[in-house]
Protein backbone atom coordinates (compact mmCIF):
# COMPACT_ATOMS: atom_id res chain seq x y z
CA UNK A 1 0.00 0.00 0.00
CA UNK A 2 3.06 2.39 1.06
CA UNK A 3 4.63 1.39 -2.59
CA UNK A 4 1.23 2.62 -4.47
CA UNK A 5 0.91 5.61 -2.31
CA UNK A 6 4.36 6.62 -3.25
CA UNK A 7 3.95 5.80 -7.04
CA UNK A 8 1.24 8.13 -7.10
CA UNK A 9 2.94 10.62 -5.52
CA UNK A 10 5.88 10.77 -7.94
CA UNK A 11 3.44 10.64 -10.57
CA UNK A 12 1.52 13.50 -9.87
CA UNK A 13 4.46 15.51 -8.55
CA UNK A 14 5.46 14.54 -12.76
CA UNK A 15 2.29 16.01 -13.71
CA UNK A 16 2.28 18.88 -11.43
CA UNK A 17 6.12 19.53 -12.97
CA UNK A 18 4.61 18.92 -16.52
CA UNK A 19 1.86 21.59 -15.60
CA UNK A 20 4.45 24.04 -14.49
CA UNK A 21 6.55 23.50 -17.34
CA UNK A 22 3.81 24.37 -19.60
CA UNK A 23 2.33 27.25 -18.19
CA UNK A 24 5.83 28.88 -17.60
CA UNK A 25 6.32 28.42 -21.44
CA UNK A 26 2.95 30.12 -22.01
CA UNK A 27 4.04 32.75 -20.16
CA UNK A 28 7.08 33.32 -21.89
CA UNK A 29 5.52 33.26 -25.13
CA UNK A 30 2.94 35.52 -24.16
CA UNK A 31 5.42 38.01 -22.73
CA UNK A 32 7.27 37.45 -26.11
CA UNK A 33 4.18 38.45 -28.22
CA UNK A 34 3.56 41.37 -25.73
CA UNK A 35 7.61 42.65 -26.82
CA UNK A 36 6.29 41.74 -30.19
CA UNK A 37 3.40 43.96 -29.67
CA UNK A 38 4.92 46.86 -27.87
CA UNK A 39 7.70 47.10 -30.25
CA UNK A 40 5.64 47.06 -33.09
CA UNK A 41 3.25 49.54 -31.88
CA UNK A 42 6.76 51.93 -30.87
CA UNK A 43 7.33 51.48 -34.90
CA UNK A 44 3.87 52.54 -35.42
CA UNK A 45 3.92 55.65 -33.17
CA UNK A 46 7.62 56.54 -35.11
CA UNK A 47 6.17 55.92 -38.35
CA UNK A 48 3.16 58.11 -37.99
CA UNK A 49 5.53 61.16 -36.35
CA UNK A 50 7.85 60.67 -39.13
CA UNK A 51 4.92 61.13 -41.69
CA UNK A 52 3.37 64.13 -39.30
CA UNK A 53 6.63 65.38 -39.29
CA UNK A 54 6.80 65.01 -43.09
CA UNK A 55 3.10 66.70 -43.89
CA UNK A 56 4.44 69.55 -41.68
CA UNK A 57 7.47 70.34 -43.38
CA UNK A 58 5.70 69.74 -46.59
CA UNK A 59 2.84 72.57 -45.85
CA UNK A 60 5.52 75.12 -44.60
CA UNK A 61 7.68 75.05 -47.45
CA UNK A 62 4.41 75.09 -49.90
CA UNK A 63 3.08 77.96 -47.71
CA UNK A 64 6.78 79.15 -48.32
CA UNK A 65 6.84 79.05 -51.87
CA UNK A 66 3.44 80.73 -52.04
CA UNK A 67 4.20 83.56 -49.90
CA UNK A 68 7.75 84.03 -51.54
CA UNK A 69 6.07 84.02 -55.12
CA UNK A 70 3.39 86.78 -53.73
CA UNK A 71 6.35 88.47 -52.88
CA UNK A 72 8.15 88.33 -56.25
CA UNK A 73 10.69 85.83 -55.75
CA UNK A 74 10.53 82.51 -57.42
CA UNK A 75 12.48 79.39 -56.67
CA UNK A 76 15.45 80.61 -58.92
CA UNK A 77 16.02 83.44 -57.23
CA UNK A 78 16.03 82.21 -53.81
CA UNK A 79 18.79 79.55 -54.96
CA UNK A 80 16.30 76.64 -55.58
CA UNK A 81 16.11 74.01 -58.51
CA UNK A 82 13.27 75.54 -60.74
CA UNK A 83 11.58 71.69 -60.99
CA UNK A 84 11.16 72.23 -56.91
CA UNK A 85 8.63 74.58 -57.43
CA UNK A 86 4.75 74.58 -58.43
CA UNK A 87 3.07 73.30 -62.19
CA UNK A 88 3.04 76.97 -62.89
CA UNK A 89 6.79 77.67 -62.62
CA UNK A 90 7.86 74.75 -64.38
CA UNK A 91 5.59 75.86 -67.24
CA UNK A 92 7.07 79.17 -67.58
CA UNK A 93 8.17 80.33 -70.96
CA UNK A 94 11.68 81.48 -69.40
CA UNK A 95 11.52 76.78 -68.56
CA UNK A 96 10.63 76.43 -72.41
CA UNK A 97 13.61 78.71 -73.61
CA UNK A 98 16.57 78.33 -71.03
CA UNK A 99 16.88 75.46 -68.92
CA UNK A 100 17.21 77.38 -65.94
CA UNK A 101 18.64 74.54 -63.69
CA UNK A 102 21.19 72.88 -66.15
CA UNK A 103 22.43 76.90 -65.99
CA UNK A 104 22.52 76.60 -62.47
CA UNK A 105 25.07 72.98 -63.29
CA UNK A 106 27.02 75.05 -65.67
CA UNK A 107 27.69 77.76 -63.55
CA UNK A 108 28.82 75.20 -60.71
CA UNK A 109 31.24 73.16 -63.12
CA UNK A 110 32.43 76.56 -63.84
CA UNK A 111 33.15 77.65 -60.35
CA UNK A 112 34.76 74.26 -60.02
CA UNK A 113 36.73 74.55 -62.69
CA UNK A 114 38.31 78.03 -61.43
CA UNK A 115 39.21 76.79 -58.17
CA UNK A 116 40.79 73.84 -59.98
CA UNK A 117 42.65 76.30 -62.02
CA UNK A 118 43.37 78.41 -58.84
CA UNK A 119 44.63 75.54 -57.69
CA UNK A 120 46.91 74.55 -60.90
CA UNK A 121 48.26 78.39 -61.01
CA UNK A 122 49.08 78.21 -57.64
CA UNK A 123 51.37 75.32 -58.26
CA UNK A 124 52.52 76.71 -61.22
CA UNK A 125 53.91 79.68 -59.19
CA UNK A 126 55.70 77.68 -56.54
CA UNK A 127 57.50 75.64 -59.55
CA UNK A 128 58.25 78.62 -60.91
CA UNK A 129 59.79 80.09 -57.95
CA UNK A 130 62.03 76.95 -57.26
CA UNK A 131 63.40 77.32 -60.99
CA UNK A 132 64.61 80.58 -60.56
CA UNK A 133 66.08 79.74 -57.32
CA UNK A 134 67.79 77.03 -59.01
CA UNK A 135 68.92 79.04 -61.97
CA UNK A 136 70.16 81.39 -59.55
CA UNK A 137 72.27 78.99 -57.38
CA UNK A 138 73.42 77.38 -60.88
CA UNK A 139 74.92 80.59 -62.30
CA UNK A 140 76.19 81.65 -59.20
CA UNK A 141 78.03 78.11 -59.10
CA UNK A 142 79.46 79.00 -62.66
CA UNK A 143 81.02 82.01 -61.51
CA UNK A 144 82.94 80.41 -59.11
CA UNK A 145 86.49 79.04 -60.91
CA UNK A 146 86.46 75.97 -58.52
CA UNK A 147 83.27 74.97 -59.62
CA UNK A 148 82.65 70.92 -59.54
CA UNK A 149 80.99 69.76 -62.64
CA UNK A 150 78.64 67.12 -60.81
CA UNK A 151 76.89 70.13 -58.82
CA UNK A 152 76.20 71.91 -62.08
CA UNK A 153 74.87 69.17 -63.72
CA UNK A 154 72.90 68.40 -60.63
CA UNK A 155 71.22 71.64 -60.99
CA UNK A 156 70.53 71.40 -64.03
CA UNK A 157 68.71 68.08 -63.59
CA UNK A 158 66.63 70.08 -61.20
CA UNK A 159 66.15 73.09 -63.49
CA UNK A 160 64.66 70.38 -66.49
CA UNK A 161 62.16 68.48 -63.68
CA UNK A 162 61.09 71.91 -63.04
CA UNK A 163 60.59 73.29 -66.51
CA UNK A 164 58.81 70.03 -67.55
CA UNK A 165 56.84 70.63 -64.14
CA UNK A 166 55.80 74.03 -65.43
CA UNK A 167 55.01 73.39 -68.64
CA UNK A 168 52.89 69.84 -67.73
CA UNK A 169 50.34 72.29 -65.34
CA UNK A 170 50.67 75.18 -68.28
CA UNK A 171 48.92 72.70 -70.35
CA UNK A 172 46.82 71.64 -67.44
CA UNK A 173 45.27 75.04 -67.08
CA UNK A 174 44.63 75.28 -70.44
CA UNK A 175 44.24 78.45 -72.99
CA UNK A 176 42.43 81.38 -73.80
CA UNK A 177 39.13 80.32 -76.15
CA UNK A 178 39.31 82.65 -78.93
CA UNK A 179 36.39 84.53 -79.53
CA UNK A 180 35.28 86.10 -82.92
CA UNK A 181 34.99 89.80 -84.04
CA UNK A 182 31.89 90.72 -82.71
CA UNK A 183 32.42 88.88 -79.67
CA UNK A 184 35.54 90.36 -78.95
CA UNK A 185 34.53 94.16 -79.40
CA UNK A 186 31.44 93.44 -77.14
CA UNK A 187 33.80 92.81 -74.38
CA UNK A 188 32.02 88.73 -74.01
CA UNK A 189 34.20 86.59 -71.27
CA UNK A 190 34.96 83.95 -73.29
CA UNK A 191 35.56 81.43 -70.36
CA UNK A 192 32.23 82.06 -68.94
CA UNK A 193 29.62 82.60 -72.73
CA UNK A 194 31.16 79.46 -74.94
CA UNK A 195 29.57 76.88 -76.98
CA UNK A 196 28.13 74.81 -73.41
CA UNK A 197 26.30 78.26 -72.48
CA UNK A 198 24.80 78.79 -75.59
CA UNK A 199 23.78 75.46 -76.08
CA UNK A 200 22.06 75.77 -72.45
CA UNK A 201 20.21 79.29 -73.07
CA UNK A 202 19.29 78.27 -76.26
CA UNK A 203 17.98 80.71 -79.45
CA UNK A 204 16.85 83.18 -76.97
CA UNK A 205 18.06 86.93 -77.40
CA UNK A 206 21.44 88.27 -75.69
CA UNK A 207 19.86 90.71 -73.61
CA UNK A 208 17.19 87.61 -72.17
CA UNK A 209 19.94 85.41 -72.01
CA UNK A 210 22.20 87.83 -69.58
CA UNK A 211 19.07 88.38 -67.47
CA UNK A 212 18.24 84.73 -67.12
CA UNK A 213 22.06 84.23 -66.24
CA UNK A 214 22.11 86.90 -63.82
CA UNK A 215 18.83 85.80 -62.12
CA UNK A 216 20.77 82.14 -61.67
CA UNK A 217 23.70 83.54 -60.13
CA UNK A 218 21.57 85.63 -57.99
CA UNK A 219 20.20 82.30 -56.20
CA UNK A 220 23.28 80.80 -56.27
CA UNK A 221 24.45 83.61 -54.04
CA UNK A 222 21.41 83.54 -51.71
CA UNK A 223 22.10 79.55 -51.63
CA UNK A 224 25.78 79.85 -50.90
CA UNK A 225 24.56 82.62 -48.15
CA UNK A 226 22.12 80.27 -46.84
CA UNK A 227 24.63 77.60 -46.77
CA UNK A 228 27.22 79.21 -44.84
CA UNK A 229 25.13 80.74 -42.14
CA UNK A 230 23.25 76.86 -41.72
CA UNK A 231 27.42 76.18 -41.34
CA UNK A 232 27.93 78.90 -38.74
CA UNK A 233 24.98 78.10 -36.69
Amino acid sequence: EVQKLKKETMQKDRELNKVKRDHSKKEQEALKAQQIAKSRLDQMNQLKMKYKDAEKRLRMQTVKRGVLAKAGLDPVMVGRRQSMGNEKARNTPVKADANVDSLRDFFDQKVADVSRREHLAMKLAQEWEEHLDLTTQRDELLQNSDVQEESVQALESQINFREARIRQLASRLGKRERLSGEESTQGVDAFLFDKKFKQVVGNIQPDSAAKIAAKVLFGMVVRERRRIAALAR
